[in-house]
């Protein structure tokens, strides 16, 4: 992944702290992630040892130095190097930069462990889940934590559709594939607030080679088995845990059941992940649909992802998945036919069928104001991980 980075000369998240209003807002903003959304007391990060993969320019590992933290940074990107030194330099905290590594993440090797090790947005590119959950969790020491972030299947099916569009429309009417993203999604990604150029999140997110199908996982496969590894899951975003859980509170459930309750709830979540807002679930559903409905969504990215403008079978495909997953969701979703959810799959629908039209045409579909238009998805997903007493356990298939 770094090498596109590279290749492409740009960096996908640079939020120029330039000033101190600007490192106010963004570190206000990063606080209230940590404490609020995912439980995180700052006092914890006060003289503890922070190991981050792939922080670019530094901006988040900033915010821990500021909190108190030693910085341990691993960044293959060197070009990116001079701005996280400059960062630190400039906000005194040269001290707390331990380490700065020009290394992948499959490539790193180092004998210390640590209290928090951080992997945002990029992790899912590496290689199998097996694979990147066991090594994440080897750097984590006896009283340690993982904060992981990556996109799942569930949340991203508005995320491909509009890669899949802007792709497509470049390919078809011979445009400049910023030309062609512009015009289908410049009014949209102009109506919310963000620190960083439209160029940079298109070749972030629309137009990035290594955000297939096949790289996207599913929240419970990684809770079980980041499990495996020895660590339970401690915090979420979306919220995984019971949000009205009246049970008593000296009752201690297995390390196993607290996984499986937070497996299942991941697979509840589904519809809420596909619109981004809250999904209201049946409470009579069959214990098999969740988990068909998982699959059937995999199937849809799936053939998203292979959407060819030369290709009408393709294109096909993917309705026929699509009108599958609507049929789960009939099942599934509480009054469903008249639900925003109901109506983003047929929007979904309408803007496939036309998907052969003029970039200015199908821009109607995600202009502000418009279903596609004001919805994202919630493709991201945050978990944090605490090491597990050493007991033993079972092992859990994912």
């Amino acid at each position: 992944m770094f090498r596109y980075y590279v290749a492409e000369n740009f960096n996908p998240t640079y939020a120029r702290l330039e000033n101190a209003d600007r490192l106010s807002d963004f570190m206000a903003q990063r606080l209230f992630m940590l404490q609020n959304r995912l439980h995180l007391p700052l006092q914890m990060w006060a003289d503890r040892s922070v190991l981050e993969f792939g922080p670019a320019a530094g901006e988040n590992a900033l915010v821990n130095a500021l909190l108190g933290a030693y910085i341990y940074l691993v960044e293959p990107v060197e070009a990116f190097h001079e701005k996280i030194r400059d960062y630190f330099t400039t906000w005194g905290q040269d001290h707390r930069l331990k380490q700065l590594t020009a290394s992948t993440f499959n490539e790193f090797q180092t004998d210390k462990r640590f209290t928090m090790v951080i992997a945002e947005g990029f992790v899912y590119t590496t290689g199998p889940a097996e694979q990147w959950t066991r090594r994440l969790a080897s750097f984590c020491n006896e009283q340690g934590f993982i904060l992981v972030s990556f996109p799942v299947i569930s949340g991203f099916l508005i995320e491909m559709l509009q890669s899949r569009i802007c792709r497509m429309a470049a390919e078809r009417y011979n445009l400049d594939k910023f030309q062609a993203a512009d015009l289908i999604l410049g009014a949209k990604w102009q109506s919310i607030p963000h620190s960083r150029s439209f160029e940079s999140w298109a070749n972030d997110v629309l137009f990035h080679p290594f955000i297939r199908h096949e790289s996207l996982n599913h929240p419970d496969d990684i809770i079980k088995l980041m499990y495996n590894a020895g660590l339970d899951l401690y915090a979420s975003w979306p919220l995984l845990a019971k949000p009205y859980d009246v049970t008593w509170i000296r009752k201690t459930p297995s390390r196993e059941n607290l996984c499986n309750d937070y497996a299942a709830a991941a697979l509840a979540l589904q519809p809420s992940l596909l619109l981004g807002q809250p999904v209201p679930v049946k409470s009579d559903i069959t214990s098999t649909i969740l988990p068909s409905l998982r699959d059937v969504l995999e199937k849809e990215l799936r053939a998203l992802d292979a959407l060819n403008a030369n290709d009408e079978t393709t294109l096909e495909k993917v309705l026929d998945v699509h009108g599958r997953s609507c049929e789960l969701l009939t099942n599934i979703v509480t009054g469903y036919n008249e639900s925003p959810l109901a109506k983003m799959m047929h929007e979904v629908e309408m803007c496939l069928r036309h998907a052969k039209e003029s970039p200015e045409k199908i821009s109607s579909y995600f202009h502000p104001g418009q279903l596609l238009g004001d919805l994202w998805g919630s493709p991201n997903f945050y978990m944090v991980f605490h090491r597990a007493a050493p007991v033993k356990k079972s092992t859990l298939k994912s």
